[in-house]
């Protein structure tokens, strides 16, 4: 979960655990991509749609892909 507000990410995270969930959290664009650089696997992503730097949309979309590279 990726969320600047610390009020909002405590909720939802919150909300998460009750129903059994495991939850990665990031309190911004940059720390989501530093979390997700270890390779964990993730299988659901809930992103903040307005952060201060990179919005939810432009976050979610794949990587551009690098040359040679798949």
């Amino acid at each position: 979960m990726v969320d600047d507000n610390a009020t909002s990410r405590r909720a939802l995270q919150s909300q998460l655990e009750r129903w059994g969930l495991e939850t990665l959290v990031a309190d911004g664009p940059q720390a989501a991509v530093d979390l997700l650089a270890g390779g964990r696997p993730v299988q659901v992503a809930l992103i903040d749609l307005q952060m201060p730097g990179m919005d939810g949309p432009r976050h979610g979309r794949p990587p551009a892909r690098t040359a040679g590279r798949p």
